[in-house]
C-alpha cells in the first residue's frame, strides 16, 4: 500500500530524498579529526554536509520537537523538508510533509540557533567529514538493522 503522501509529492522532491540518502551513505561511521579525537557525528554535521554536496537543499538549524536542538533540510518546495538525521527515528533520511494533515511542522522550529553549530570547531568537523566521505556503501534502510 502506498501512503496517501506519496501521491502528492513531486518527483523532483523524491529525487532529492534519493540523493540525500546517497550522500548520506558516503559519510563514514567513524571519524577522527586534524586533533586526533573523534568526531561525533550528529544531525547538524549531516544536515550541513548534505548541503554541501546539492544545492537544492537548504540546511536550516534549529529545535525539534522540545527543546531538542536540530538540524534538517528545506526543499525549495515549502510543503517538504528532509530530516537527514531524525532524532530517534528510522529510517533515514525522512521525508517529511509540512502542510496537509500533517504534525510535523510544529515540531520543527528554526526559531532560535542551536549552540552545536555555533561553535569555532563545527565547520572544522564538517570540512572533515566532506574530506572523508568514501564510495557509497549500500544505504539501504535495512543495512542499519
Amino acid at each position: 500500500m502506498r501512503p496517501f503522501i506519496a501521491t502528492e509529492v513531486p518527483a523532483s522532491v523524491l529525487s532529492l530524498l534519493d540523493r540525500t540518502r546517497r550522500v548520506i551513505a558516503t559519510i563514514p561511521d567513524d571519524l577522527v579529526g586534524r586533533d586526533g579525537k573523534p568526531i561525533q557525528i550528529s544531525c547538524h554535521h549531516v544536515a550541513h554536509v548534505v548541503e554541501a554536496i546539492l544545492p537544492n537543499l537548504r540546511c536550516v538549524d534549529g529545535f525539534f520537537a522540545k527543546g531538542y536542538e536540530h538540524s534538517w533540510l528545506a526543499t525549495r518546495d515549502p510543503d517538504y523538508i528532509i530530516d537527514p538525521y531524525p532524532i530517534g527515528a528510522l529510517p533515514a533520511p525522512m521525508l517529511l510533509c509540512m502542510t496537509r494533515f500533517s504534525p510535523w511542522a510544529a515540531l520543527y522550529d528554526a526559531s532560535r540557533q542551536p549552540a552545536a553549530v555555533q561553535t569555532p570547531e563545527f565547520p572544522r568537523e564538517v570540512a572533515a567529514i566532506l574530506l572523508a566521505r568514501q564510495p557509497a556503501r549500500s544505504s539501504s534502510f535495512y543495512d542499519v538493522l
